[in-house]
């Protein structure tokens, strides 16, 4: 079974801030004009993720360069002596 890491903090992220709605919503309360906020902030958090994966989550990353590499740093301070 492979686990996801990144979905499953996510997922974590996800429900910690429904969670902290929830609570403000217990703390300041909650707008006249819709009295079932409550249960529907209870209900997302009991039935887990609404939308699906991202389409591109299931293809392998590419290799992004993000630097020079050592040869190229190398190559560089080599030149300059």
């Amino acid at each position: 079974m492979a686990v996801n890491f990144f979905a499953w903090i996510r997922e974590g992220v996800r429900q910690s801030i429904l969670m902290g709605v929830a609570d403000a919503v217990d703390q300041i309360g909650a707008p006249q004009r819709d009295p079932g906020l409550r249960q529907q902030l209870t209900e997302a958090i009991e039935n887990g993720p609404l939308l699906a994966a991202p389409a591109g989550s299931e293809r392998k990353p590419t290799r992004k360069r993000l630097g020079r590499s050592l040869k190229e740093i190398q190559a560089d301070d080599s030149g300059t002596k």
